[in-house]
């Protein structure tokens, strides 16, 4: 049986809300593509990407809405939005009342959503819609946030050429971080058994 190996390194840093690294849900069956219920999560990135792209590339919205980057995202999850396919592999355009843009990126082999940017929008999106976002369940409980630490991992993932119910997801291992960056989904390696 042929496998393809990938390593995901997981050791990056996330936000939390109340201690979940979810922020949103998106439903199964809500996108053509999902099977089941996707989170929406937020990790610190860089200037390319998530919380710190947000804070420097957006800051001035942020600061008129007297909002932090997990606060935003908070509120912006909570609310309704349609979905849009993206250009690029695996990402969505999602539009969200009032006036806001958030770019995902998903990660099949893991099933969630990571938060590329979001930001004040106040054009069309002319995209294809490909589905709805029902927003978050609305809590009583006032969100706490936390950027949180967790130690370097690697999960091994072998996906069969040949039969999808044969893909093997290996615990997560502590390793040694050996590049800058979070969810390479390339292939490093490849394997013929």
């Amino acid at each position: 049986m042929d496998f393809e190996t990938y390593e995901i390194p997981t050791g990056a840093e996330f936000w939390t809300v109340n201690g979940s690294p979810d922020f949103g849900m998106m439903p199964a069956g809500s996108l053509p593509f999902l099977t089941e219920d996707a989170p929406i999560r937020l990790f610190l990135g860089d200037r390319e990407w998530g919380a710190e792209h947000i804070k420097h590339r957006h800051g001035p919205w942020l600061k008129k809405c007297k909002r932090t980057v997990p606060q935003m995202l908070w509120d912006k999850c909570g609310q309704v939005g349609k979905v849009y396919q993206s250009r690029g592999d695996f990402s969505v355009h999602m539009t969200l009342s009032p006036s806001c843009l958030m770019i995902l990126k998903y990660f099949p082999l893991l099933n969630f959503f990571s938060v590329t940017t979001i930001y004040e929008y106040t054009r069309s999106v002319y995209d294809t819609e490909i589905g709805r976002y029902s927003g978050r369940v609305a809590s009583a409980r006032k969100p706490q946030f936390a950027l949180v630490t967790p130690p370097p991992t690697v999960v091994e993932v072998r996906k069969s050429r040949k039969d999808p119910s044969e893909d093997v997801i290996s615990e997560p291992s502590e390793v040694k971080p050996r590049t800058k960056g979070v969810l390479s989904l390339k292939p490093e390696k490849k394997h013929t058994a």
